[in-house]
């Protein structure tokens, strides 16, 4: 090509940035330019070459320039502030840090188009930087060599043929209607669509994980649940003893509508996708494609809905182009006269390959801004100041590896036979050359800046080519890093009104009023807030007040979770009072947590699970309790065949549980409730298994010596539902109400021994979290099953959680060994807790005072717990009291 070009010219210069000698890894690159040049131009009479030698450094960044990477000069250059290193918790956090420094510089006469911000690769760094320079209002242009599918509004027509090549699965799908761009209004042709949060909540509620026939009958499986809630909603049935607050009628039916209006809405959705999945001809997919684009309005959304009019024309010009090369390329096989036949999948590939290899429109050059352009871009450009991010290891250097397909013996090889492949290792002196061409932007004085944490909040490890940088001076450059603890400026160095906010509200909140009211920086910043961002310094005011209060050493109080507004006090004593009939659940879950207690009991917020395609433990639950309460009404107290269990007849009575459990599943199976038959009927298999080993369990511990053989005096025994059980006397009194799975006692004693057994598909708690206030459930059973024994004299002989999923066996179970308190210990400080409990909660006491703190909370992502600021604080008052009592864990008390 080149010899082509000095065929029409009477001389040709080709310039080249390298030395004679020294510094092989740095020129690698321009060396191995040069000795192809060289071979290439051997015959040709006229080529000189001319070495021109380099000036004599006038700053540090001039001489950096002449010794980066080099064997010598190590220690010899003196700091001048020409290079100078940045170092930030984070990428934005970084990108906020050169932000400053640019406005800095031009609020000092700098004009801005003099100013760069020069990255390795703009993927991670391009919007972090065009926030941060908003937000301290310095214009900037960003460079325009990115791929079309980095426009927002390009991604939304992506997020159309994922769904497709992802078999609709569920986040795709959710992604896609939950976008911005998209408007699904004509996707119903009658009704309101439903809103993106409604869609996604049914979608988890439904336990959608993706595929086109799934969804429908995931949804005709929530809807069948609704309508069984409803019939029970209807006949005031509670099945579940921690519904307390069943859903009316009314509440469901709106969700059933909810329900309905999702599925005719993903019929629209998919009436649409199934044209262009379905084209024949590439023609007929960009037809329907560009149908698909107009009915979800995504260019009116993008023209209407942007936050500025630069955003709006990125996007408008984003999808022009998508769409004018999705029109040439439906056009290019009819003039070029080749197949237009489409396979499966081919099309989405293309509209991708298309968005990822087109450049970007570029932002219009009007001049007066921080030019921010890629590394490439820069190597023949020169600026006064220059921003060098992202110097981490991976990012700059980026890492390099051997081809999969062709190793670097295999290059060479190749190479050697005139098929030219540069060794890919090799490759890495590219990066070296590239920072030289970074460091060579800069006239006057570059910043080398990192993030030194990642976005997991992980410590970053900087790139070497910053410690390479460094090593060549005899008293390195002072590195301005940056700590999470040094966040906000001072208010004398604020350059925006996020930063003016913050650097007078840690004033106001951390020195004493006389002295702030004297300060005259910090009242003027608040002056000048007052005038220009009202609002801005109203919420930084409200939570400056929070955090104060939090952090205080003052009692907890409303910003840790205590109600103090008498409105809200009137109403939890009206829904919590002494009508109010209070679960073994509720008490449990206020033990382990208040605030937890107050979010889900009390404000009735519900974490949504990622959908799996296991069975719901809740579904479990059902049919092995509904299994166990059928088998064991069979020998319960007055029946002929009421006695323990022997292993006599076992084999019998496994046959009858199979039977029992094989009528269940064929009920569950008749209401329409089961999602995956081939898991269903595994999981079938499965419980068969487990019940049967419970069987064996039971006669073994009846034949055993360690504790008397037990018979079932009573299944499934509801108490408290007619205000008939409660705790304490009088108007102390607090009610109960519940289902006690199984009483067991032991035939003959006197007075008669009995035992409370509670079924569980999980895990069973502990011993010592009935004395540590976490979960006295099982006491309360043990209270409330002396009801059941009219006439007879009778004793607790323990109690137990039952977990009947393999590896059988009790839990929780009280006397234990490790437990060392009697069951009227146990009882009496259930009965103190329930008081202390129901008190608490009438009163509004929800401090955030978990004594069950774990990474498995649902509210985990909201909470604001600090165990530091918590034991700070004064002691709570007597409503709290008893929650300080007990210990921890499964203790010996």
């Amino acid at each position: 090509m080149l010899r082509l070009l000095c065929e029409g010219v009477q001389r040709c210069v080709v310039t080249l940035s390298i030395e004679p000698e020294g510094r092989p890894q740095l020129f690698a690159v321009p060396r191995r330019t040069r000795d192809r040049l060289g071979r290439s131009l051997a015959d040709v009479a006229d080529v000189q070459e001319e070495w021109l030698e380099p000036p004599r450094p006038a700053s540090a960044l001039a001489g950096l320039r002449q010794c980066v990477f080099g064997e010598a000069d190590a220690g010899a250059l003196e700091d001048d502030d020409s290079v100078q290193v940045i170092g930030a918790p984070g990428v934005r956090a970084e990108a906020r840090e050169i932000a400053r420094r640019a406005k800095r510089l031009i609020l000092d006469g700098t004009p801005p188009d003099e100013i760069a911000v020069v990255l390795r690769s703009m993927d991670g760094y391009d919007l972090a930087v065009r926030d941060a320079f908003a937000d301290y209002g310095v214009p900037v242009e960003v460079s325009g060599k990115q791929s079309l599918g980095r426009i927002p509004a390009v991604q939304a027509v992506l997020d159309i043929l994922d769904v497709i090549t992802g078999g609709y699965r569920r986040a795709d799908v959710v992604k896609l209607l939950n976008s911005n761009y998209v408007d699904s209004q004509d996707l119903l042709t009658d009704g309101q669509p439903p809103t993106a949060d409604e869609f996604e909540s049914i979608a988890l509620k439904a336990n959608t994980i993706g595929g086109r026939q799934e969804w429908g009958t995931q949804l005709g499986l929530l809807s069948r649940r609704l309508t069984r809630e409803h019939e029970r909603a209807q006949q005031a049935v509670i099945e579940d003893e921690d519904e307390e607050r069943p859903r009316t009628p009314e509440a469901i039916n709106r969700e059933r509508d909810v329900v309905e209006r999702c599925g005719r809405m993903l019929n629209g959705l998919f009436a649409l996708l199934d044209r262009v999945e379905k084209a024949a001809t590439l023609p007929a997919a960009v037809r329907a494609l560009g149908a698909t684009v107009t009915t979800l309005r995504i260019v009116e959304r993008a023209r209407d809905d942007a936050p500025d009019l630069q955003g709006a024309a990125r996007d408008l010009q984003g999808l022009s182009a998508l769409l004018n090369g999705l029109r040439e390329l439906g056009e290019s096989g009819r003039e070029l006269g080749a197949a237009e036949v489409l396979e499966a999948g081919d099309f989405p590939a293309l509209v991708r390959e298309l968005a990822d290899s087109e450049a970007a429109p570029a932002d219009p050059r009007f001049g007066g801004a921080v030019q921010v352009l890629n590394v490439h871009e820069a190597r023949q450009l020169r600026y006064r100041h220059v921003f060098v991010p992202g110097l981490t290891e991976g990012v700059f250097p980026r890492a390099r590896r051997q081809d999969p397909f062709y190793h670097d013996d295999a290059r060479r090889r190749l190479s050697a036979n005139r098929v030219v492949l540069e060794a890919r290792l090799p490759q890495q002196s590219e990066e070296t050359f590239l920072f030289y061409a970074a460091l060579s932007a800069a006239t006057e004085c570059v910043w080398l800046s990192y993030p030194t944490s990642d976005a997991q909040g992980q410590p970053s490890l900087r790139s070497h080519y910053l410690d390479e940088a460094l090593s060549h001076f005899s008293k390195p450059p002072r590195e301005d890093i940056t700590r999470l603890s040094q966040v906000t400026v001072t208010t004398g160095a604020a350059r925006c009104p996020r930063e003016l906010a913050e650097s007078a509200m840690q004033t106001l909140w951390r020195e004493p009023a006389e002295t702030t009211a004297s300060d005259g920086a910090t009242m003027n910043a608040v002056e000048a807030l007052r005038k220009t961002v009202p609002e801005l310094l109203q919420r930084s005011t409200r939570g400056a007040a929070a955090e104060d209060e939090r952090d205080s050493r003052r009692r907890l109080g409303k910003f840790d979770g205590v109600v103090e507004a008498p409105a809200v006090q009137a109403v939890l004593r009206s829904d919590f009072g002494t009508s109010h009939k209070y679960s073994a659940g509720q008490f449990s879950a206020y033990g382990r947590c208040p605030m937890a207690f107050f979010l889900e009991r009390v404000l009735g917020l519900e974490a949504l699970e990622d959908p799996t395609e296991e069975i719901e433990s809740r579904d479990l639950g059902n049919i092995a309790h509904r299994t166990l309460n059928r088998f064991f009404a069979e020998r319960t107290h007055g029946r002929d065949n009421w006695r323990p269990l022997g292993s006599d007849e076992l084999e019998a009575e496994m046959a009858r549980m199979d039977a029992e459990l094989a009528k269940v599943f064929a009920e569950w199976n008749a209401r329409g409730l089961v999602p995956h038959r081939r898991l269903w009927d595994i999981t079938h298999q499965q419980l068969r298994d487990d019940l049967r080993a419970l069987l064996e369990f039971e006669t073994k511990e009846n034949a055993g010596g360690k504790a008397p053989p037990r018979a079932v005096w009573a299944n499934e025994v509801p108490y408290g539902e007619d205000a008939d059980f409660g705790i304490g006397e009088g108007e102390d009194r607090v009610l109960v109400r519940g289902r006690i799975d199984r009483i067991d006692v032991v035939p003959g004693t006197t007075p008669l021994q009995y035992v409370v057994l509670d079924y569980k598909t999980g895990r069973g708690g502990k011993a010592g979290d009935i004395l540590n206030g976490i979960d006295f459930q099982l006491p309360l059973y043990c209270l409330a099953a002396r009801e059941v024994f009219e006439g007879h004299t009778i004793e607790p002989l323990y109690w137990a959680y039952y977990c009947v999923r393999r590896k059988i066996k009790f839990a929780g179970k009280v006397p234990a060994s490790r437990i060392k308190v009697s069951i009227e210990d146990a009882l009496e400080a259930a009965a103190r807790y329930v008081h202390a409990y129901a008190g608490a909660i009438r009163s509004g006491w929800f401090a955030l005072q978990p004594k069950v703190c774990t990474d498995y909370c649902a509210f985990k992502g909201i909470c604001r717990y600090s165990a530091h600021r918590v034991a700070r604080k004064e002691p709570a008052p007597d409503a709290g009291a008893p929650l300080e009592s007990g210990t921890r864990g499964d203790q010996d008390v």
